[in-house]
């Protein structure tokens, strides 16, 4: 058996229909190895017709079995002519 390791930068497209939302497109980009530092970065948007949304998180390497991790996002809705905006960040430290 061989073990494969995944690249260190990964992007991902795509675009796609949904009766609820209509049209879409989305795009997310990881790097495994962010600053050089083993940080993983993991940021991704979604535009659709009744829904926009972008975030960014960073996880930190794991030390004395605690996992840390920091992140953003940021969402606007339009559905039904109700629109919503939402900002959120958040952090935690997890074992």
């Amino acid at each position: 058996m061989a073990v494969i390791e995944a690249p260190a930068k990964r992007v991902e497209l795509g675009i796609g229909y949904s009766t609820d939302t209509m049209y879409r497109a989305t795009a997310s980009w990881r790097n495994n190895n962010f600053n050089d530092a083993g940080w993983r970065l993991r940021s991704d948007a979604r535009l659709e017709t009744k829904i926009q949304s972008a975030g960014v998180a960073i996880d930190l390497p794991e030390r004395a079995g605690w996992s840390d991790s920091i992140g953003t996002k940021v969402e606007r809705t339009d559905i039904e002519e109700l629109v919503t905006e939402q900002f959120s960040f958040g952090c935690s430290a997890a074992r």
